[in-house]
Order: structure tokens, then sequence, then C-alpha cells
């Protein structure tokens, strides 16, 4: 018995790390790449220009402590910043640069509605034991 391993813990376990590893990259990236334009803008407006890139580095390192602590909310969190950046970017425009819109679709939408989606499942799973599918 003691080499058995539920299927469906180990389902959850997959789901939670795949969720982890593509938010702390994706998570990354972006603060990253606020950070440098930050540092840019400060040539031209000065601290205020480093202050106004911070907004979403501190959102996210929020969001990803949010869904550390507690998984269900934070997954509906992000769900909802995924629908904000929609809305917020133009991309559910019919007049919006199709290409330009995809873009923005897979790097900042796509990743947050994933794991959202994935954060949900898992946290369902742990606050009321309900299987991950098989």
């Amino acid at each position: 018995m003691a080499g058995k391993v539920n299927p469906g813990r180990r389902r959850s376990t997959v789901a939670r790390a795949i969720a982890w590893i593509i938010f702390v990259v994706w998570a990354v990236f972006w603060i990253f790449f606020n950070l440098a334009s930050g540092f840019t803008e400060m040539a031209d407006l000065g601290f205020r220009g480093l202050l106004m890139h911070l907004i979403m580095p501190v959102l996210l390192l929020l969001l990803m402590w949010i869904s550390w602590r507690w998984e269900l909310w934070g997954g509906v969190l992000l769900i909802l910043a995924a629908i904000l950046a929609a809305v917020f970017f133009n991309i559910t425009r019919p007049d919006s640069d199709p290409i330009n819109a995809l873009t923005l679709f897979i790097m900042l939408v796509l990743p947050a509605l994933l794991v959202g989606m994935l954060l949900i499942l898992c946290g369902m799973e742990t606050m009321r034991g309900v299987k991950l599918a098989g």
C-alpha cells in the first residue's frame, strides 16, 4: 500500500505546479518590463515616471501573495484582472488591429486566464475535497 499514489492528488499537484510556473514566469517578465520602462521614463518624467510603472509590479506581487494564501480567491482575481486588461487595452474592440490584439491577448490575458482557472480548480479541490477530472 505504501507504493500506491492517489492519481487525483497527483493531478492536482501537477496542475498546481503548472499554474505556479506559468504565473511566476509571466509575473517576472512583466515586473522586469515595467521596471525597465520606469527607469527609461525617469529621464523624461523624473521619479513620477518610475512610480507610474510600479503599479503593475505591485499589483502582480499582491496577486501572487493572495493566490499563495487563498488559491480560489487568487484565481478569481486573476480572471478579473485578465478581463480588465482586455478591456483596458481595447482588445475587445472590433476596430482594433488584429495582430496587436492577438499579441496583447497572448502576452497579457491568456496567462492570467489559464493560471486563474487552474488555481480555481486547485482551490476547489483543497476546500471541498473535489477531485480534478479522473
